[in-house]
């Protein structure tokens, strides 16, 4: 047998989830007003609804604004949930942006969100019916001015392909193969001057950083470090005692900063580079995927692969391609020279027997 409804105990109302201080405002509107008898006139049963009505309306408003609170408290967490797993777009990431950056609630971070998203797309501003401030600034920081005509047409014309997830926000042109799928090091490439030289490498693990300090000569080649913490960095500028692996939802946050690649950009601004390294794999190297257009197309192209062993091994073999400047390459790299003329020879052979044959 259930319990009886009693409306003018509080322990009724939080048997049906009201908190104590809502439940007791509920019984203490039952008690100051309740129901007439039967037997009293229409009117005055009427009236006295009213009256209760009218003295829950402080309770019911404040049990509304509770429940969107919880609602919204819920949305954002969902939300950072999705962006730790790693299943999110790029617009996911901006509505909690308008959270952090402007304290938006979340109809004015989804609105921030959708201006922000409009802009990055390369699609013409539009004025929504709420939130419009939200909307415009979400607008303006993703790259978008209603003021200028030819606005929209310019951001079409550099819009990512694909404004879906995350890791094409920033995506690499399809005819531009992006770091994950160049080729490992091999001596297959001649040995090219240190000024010359780029090498992207990841914070962690931290022995492939210790390995730079074994050919002193690097420091003379551009090593850019990509960092948890800051993004990329120059290799002097990490401080000691740095690094710390990359989460799935801070790579996702740095694959989502348009100022990353202006970083990069600004690392080896001035270089003139032909031959690259990428030591990096899993998050950090989706993170430099995503910003790869800031890199100049050499020479040649290379990244470490498998295991954390093969990775230093690799390191090592594009370490030791490394010249001075004026330096006899023939002196201290025959191996190159030997291999170019090794094989001329032997297709020269090949030739001349078939054309005996």
């Amino acid at each position: 047998m259930s319990e009886p409804f009693i409306v003018t105990e509080a322990s009724t109302w939080i048997a049906r989830g009201r908190t104590p201080e809502h439940a007791e405002m509920l019984a203490q509107a039952w008690r100051d007003f309740p129901d007439l008898p039967a037997s009293a006139p229409v009117e005055d049963r009427m009236a006295r609804t009213r009256e209760r009505v009218a003295a829950m309306r402080p309770v019911t408003e404040a049990i509304r604004a509770q429940t969107a609170r919880e609602h919204e408290a819920k949305n954002f967490a969902f939300m950072t949930a999705k962006i730790a797993s790693g299943d999110h777009r790029a617009a996911d990431l901006a509505i909690i942006r308008g959270r952090d950056t402007y304290g938006y609630a979340w109809m004015a971070a989804v609105r921030y969100s959708e201006g922000w998203h409009a802009a990055q797309a390369g699609w013409t501003y539009r004025r929504v019916e709420d939130n419009l401030v939200a909307y415009e600034q979400g607008f303006a920081d993703g790259g978008g001015n209603p003021a200028d005509v030819f606005d929209a047409a310019r951001r079409s014309l550099i819009a990512p392909v694909d404004q879906g997830s995350s890791d094409t926000v920033q995506s690499v042109p399809k005819s531009r193969p992006g770091p994950s799928s160049w080729p490992k090091p091999s001596d297959a490439h001649r040995p090219a001057t240190w000024p010359r030289r780029l090498l992207i490498i990841a914070e962690q693990p931290a022995s492939s950083l210790a390995l730079l300090a074994t050919v002193p000569d690097a420091a003379r080649s551009s090593i850019i470090v990509l960092t948890s913490s800051r993004g990329f960095i120059a290799l002097d500028a990490l401080e000691p005692g740095e690094g710390e692996d990359l989460s799935a939802a801070r790579a996702a946050a740095l694959v989502a900063d348009r100022h990353q690649r202006e970083q990069l950009a600004a690392l080896i601004a001035g270089r003139d580079i032909e031959d690259i390294l990428v030591a990096a794999d899993g998050d950090y190297l989706r993170v430099i995927d995503a910003h790869a257009r800031a890199l100049p197309l050499c020479r040649a192209m290379e990244r470490t692969r498998n295991t954390a062993l093969q990775q230093r091994q690799h390191l090592r073999l594009w370490l030791g391609r490394g010249v001075a400047p004026g330096e006899n390459v023939g002196a201290g790299h025959i191996r190159w020279g030997k291999r170019a003329k090794g094989l001329s020879a032997v297709s020269a052979s090949s030739s001349r027997a078939r054309r005996h044959h």
